[in-house]
């Protein structure tokens, strides 16, 4: 397919044509290079015609190229390996139009010599295309840059005719706008790909069970795994077998976590198991902790895992007993970044709770840490406001604010006040804490399933008045 491909399309679509080797040489596809000369995009030494040749003399590096680090011999062997004799072409013109933008002397020289774009489009079209990018997509300058650099092969896809058709179809699907500018902002080739989309969610389906409507899902959170292919896909899932998880956890992992396919090899999976070892745990337990926490098995372990069991240590003060516990009953406090656990932290801190207060919290319930400050907040002045609890009884009950506020809290709070009783008596403890199978028990399955049928349908602001105003109708 790719041989009988023009070159217009290839620009287009292909990722970077030329691939940097060890020895500094840019090398381009057997395939591509055949087709380049099928449609006569290859010089000869006499120009034809019918030859549609870039140019018919052998040009010097020019100095706009070799501003950007780009030497004589690199461009001549560049024009050797893709056939041509010489280039006539806007890329000089491009060069400075990204500098006028902003992009650095090393990202320039890439984006250059990365795909054959940038020689075919005219200045004005790329400039239009970059401002297109800021205004309809809402991309900071700054993102847009960083897009072409990592992957200058985007500069290849049109904004109507590629871009948008993927926009339209992510939120076909039912997810956001935004949602589909932030697949496009961490992997631009993606919108390339969507043309594979229907094939390989099927193969997801039939191989890892993923449900209907679940690959997408995995495609916004990790939009690379367009990239991967049955090829790609069986030698990983097989290579976690080995090491002694099932097939049926590996594909609850991956479903999880899709970025676990974005692993470089088994065998960094292996020395993350040894890492983890070396902490004391067997290795049943440290298979049990990735099982849990399947981000772990593609998260740096130094970052993620060292460095928190570092902090937990001289910051919140626990004990490598009590450390150990929290990695193998609650591996998740470990993924979020360090941080964002800083930041909870310091939110206790500034309400009052002093150091060693925080680290008795964290001592009665770690998951205390894994919640943002805005949720801490939400959670803090609902209990505060609403349910007319003390400072002192809200800290006193560091588990509450585990609990989700929509979900959980705000569904109770509203079904006793809906039904006469006055929640405002009810101990966090009891209002939260008890499981769904006792509190079902204490006031009725059937009563609390019927009100729920119609609260959940109501948004997070509906409901809050909803509570304020004691209108349940």
């Amino acid at each position: 397919m790719l041989a009988s491909t023009s070159l217009a399309s290839l620009c287009r679509f292909s990722t970077p044509l030329l691939a940097l080797q060890g020895s500094g040489r840019y090398l381009l596809s057997g395939l591509w290079l055949k087709a380049a000369k099928r449609d006569g995009w290859c010089c000869s030494s006499e120009s034809t015609p019918g030859n549609r040749s870039l140019s018919t003399s052998v040009l010097p590096v020019s100095p706009a190229l070799e501003a950007v680090g780009i030497s004589d011999a690199e461009w001549r062997e560049c024009c050797r390996q893709w056939g041509l004799k010489g280039l006539k072409s806007h890329l000089e013109d491009n060069l400075e139009v990204l500098e006028r933008w902003g992009m650095h002397r090393e990202a320039r020289k890439k984006v250059a010599l990365g795909t054959l774009t940038m020689l075919n489009i005219k200045p004005q079209d790329l400039e239009r295309k970059l401002a297109w990018l800021m205004k309809r997509l809402d991309f900071k300058g700054k993102d847009v840059l960083d897009m072409v650099e990592r992957h200058p092969e985007f500069l290849g896809f049109y904004p109507q005719s590629d871009i948008m058709p993927f926009v339209d179809m992510v939120t076909k699907e039912g997810y956001s706008r935004e949602d589909a500018k932030s697949m496009i902002l961490r992997h631009p080739p993606v919108v390339g790909e969507k043309d594979g989309l229907r094939t390989t969610a099927r193969f997801f389906e039939a191989y890892l069970n993923f449900k209907e409507g679940g690959f997408m899902k995995a495609m916004v959170r990790y939009p690379q795994i367009l990239s991967h292919s049955e090829e790609t896909v069986r030698p990983r899932v097989l290579g976690l077998m080995d090491l002694g998880f099932t097939r049926c956890q590996v594909s609850k992992m991956i479903r999880s976590t899709p970025e676990i396919l974005g692993v470089s090899s088994i065998d960094e999976v292996e020395n993350k198991i040894a890492k983890f070892l070396g902490l004391g745990l067997t290795r049943s337990e440290a298979m049990e902790v990735m099982r849990e926490a399947p981000d772990l098995v593609w998260l740096d372990f130094q970052q993620f895992v060292g460095e928190k069991l570092e902090w937990l240590r001289t910051e919140i003060k626990l004990g490598y007993v009590h450390i150990s516990l929290i990695l193998k009953r609650w591996p998740r406090v470990f993924v979020p970044p360090l941080q964002n656990l800083m930041e909870t932290r310091k939110w206790f801190l500034d309400r009052g709770i002093t150091p060693d207060g925080v680290s008795e919290l964290c001592s009665r319930n770690i998951r205390v840490l894994v919640m943002s400050p805005k949720q801490l907040d939400d959670m803090f002045v609902f209990a505060r406001d609403a349910l007319k609890k003390s400072r002192e009884e809200i800290f006193g009950c560091p588990a509450y604010f585990t609990f989700s506020l929509e979900k959980r809290v705000l569904m109770r709070v509203a079904f006793l006040d809906c039904n006469g009783e006055d929640y405002t008596k009810f101990s966090l403890d009891s209002l939260v804490l008890e499981s769904r199978r006792n509190f079902d028990k204490r006031f009725g399955e059937a009563r609390i399933k019927a009100f729920e049928d119609s609260w959940r349908f109501l948004s997070l602001d509906q409901k809050l008045n909803a509570i304020r105003t004691r209108s349940y109708t």
